[in-house]
């Protein structure tokens, strides 16, 4: 009888802990999936940015934004522009680093960086830097692709940025020149995971019935055995 009433109650707390944590997916883009700026149809994923023009000799030609990204302070202010992150004087007045922040709710389990860039000859110019959190990723960006070559890469989140990024609940990029002369441009910013979701336990129906049914049982047995006595 005592084995079958701890049971019980074992099973009525498992129920009740089962409603604690429920999974989240997250997926979140900074920017969009507009060819830098050129429309999908011109540049797809992947295909040469041949349009691009340095903005100290073709403004028009360098700065693609839309009136949104102009004015935007997430980050996608910083995408469909060639040669992000110069400050060309009497042209573009860009920061020569950003920080792109993605919020969450939860813990995160897992998690994916994912970013259309272009432009990127670190050999030739000089790498940028990048930072998770605030730790920064070595050699992270560090890719050769030419002038006009494009590429969508993704970066998964190892123990280190995920236990970070749980801390602040926000996943923090922070993208920097630190003294690159790279040329450089972005379409997006995609951050992609799931997380786990702490609601405060609502015992079901089915859970109420078990623990009444518990107590009932131990109120049976403990009169039985003062009868017995």
């Amino acid at each position: 009888m005592r084995t079958l009433r701890v049971s019980t109650w074992v099973l009525a707390g498992l129920l009740c802990a089962a409603q604690l944590a429920t999974a989240s997916p997250i997926d979140t883009i900074i920017g969009n999936n507009d060819g830098f700026g050129f429309g999908a149809a011109a540049v797809p994923d992947g295909s040469p940015l041949l349009n691009n023009a340095e903005p100290n000799y073709n403004l028009a030609g360098a700065d693609r934004r839309s009136a949104a990204e102009r004015a935007a302070t997430d980050g996608s202010q910083q995408t469909d522009l060639y040669s992000a992150l110069s400050n060309y004087i009497g042209s573009l007045a860009m920061a020569e680093d950003f920080d792109l922040i993605f919020p969450f709710v939860g813990d995160l389990t897992w998690g994916t960086f994912t970013l259309d860039m272009g432009g990127f000859e670190v050999d030739l110019w000089g790498p940028l830097t990048v930072s998770f959190n605030g730790v920064v990723q070595p050699h992270l960006f560090d890719f050769n692709d030419g002038q006009f070559g494009t590429a969508v890469r993704s970066f998964g989140l190892d123990d280190t940025a995920l236990a970070n990024a749980n801390l602040a609940h926000n996943f923090v990029v922070n993208i920097a020149r630190n003294g690159s002369d790279d040329g450089v441009a972005f379409d997006y910013f995609r951050f992609t995971g799931d997380a786990q979701v702490h609601d405060p336990p609502v015992p079901e129906p089915a859970t109420w019935l078990m623990l009444g049914s518990g107590l009932a049982a131990l109120a049976l047995h403990r009169r039985r055995h003062a009868d017995a006595r």
